[in-house]
């Protein structure tokens, strides 16, 4: 996704690899891909400017908490990074174990979710395993994201028949029930996406190219 941003005194178009919004209005961090990794950048006006953060990150996914400067990073093997320094270099503790790369931060302080699998309530230091009723029995994870005041979860799947679904839980995915079926005649769903206020839920997908 690009926007145009101050960095380093100038505006500039910024090609961001993953994006979250932190726990105060207009905080936002971001990660950018470079030639040495991918740095992360960190802005309080909305993304109108941005400050770079840790220009020695490896990690393409990136989360926020809802506790003040914590943050998140996933890497492609899917091992997790916790800072509770907003990422700033020398910040950072690896958690033990594998984990999902379609993860979800942000509903209360210290919660992360990895995948529909489990969660963690303390920053990712122990999990919580979830049972995950009331889905297909076979279903492909577009997406995952939870309701502003952090009771409502949602999950958005495919099953083999090429059908798209969505799907709500109040125990953490342990029990899912289906809120509507979504007819999607071009490119699926990429990411759900919550809104300001409780209850407000957005999709988004990119759209195919297609060539003369």
């Amino acid at each position: 996704m690009f926007f145009l941003s101050f960095i380093g005194g100038g505006l500039i178009a910024v090609k961001a690899q993953s994006i979250a919004s932190g726990p105060t209005p207009g905080e936002i961090y971001f990660i950018c891909d470079n030639s040495n990794g991918y740095n992360i950048y960190r802005s309080t006006d909305h993304g109108e400017t941005a400050t770079l953060i840790n220009p020695e990150n490896w990690n393409p996914y990136l989360y926020a908490d809802k506790s003040p400067g914590c943050i998140y990073t996933v890497s492609s093997n899917e091992h997790l990074y916790f800072s509770d320094n907003f990422g700033y270099p020398g910040s950072w503790i690896q958690r033990p174990g594998n984990y999902d790369l379609e993860m979800f931060s942000g509903v209360h302080e210290g919660f992360i979710y990895s995948g529909l699998s489990k969660h963690s309530e303390d920053y990712g230091e122990t999990w919580i395993d979830h049972q995950v009723n009331g889905l297909p029995e076979i279903y492909g994870l577009q997406s995952i994201a939870g309701d502003k005041n952090g009771d409502l979860m949602y999950v958005f799947i495919n099953d083999q028949s090429g059908g798209y679904y969505l799907f709500g839980s109040y125990n953490n995915y342990n029990d899912c029930f289906l809120i509507d079926t979504i007819n999607i005649s071009e490119t699926p769903i990429q990411e759900l996406c919550l809104g300001a206020n409780p209850g407000e839920l957005y999709a988004y997908r990119i759209p195919m190219m297609t060539g003369d």
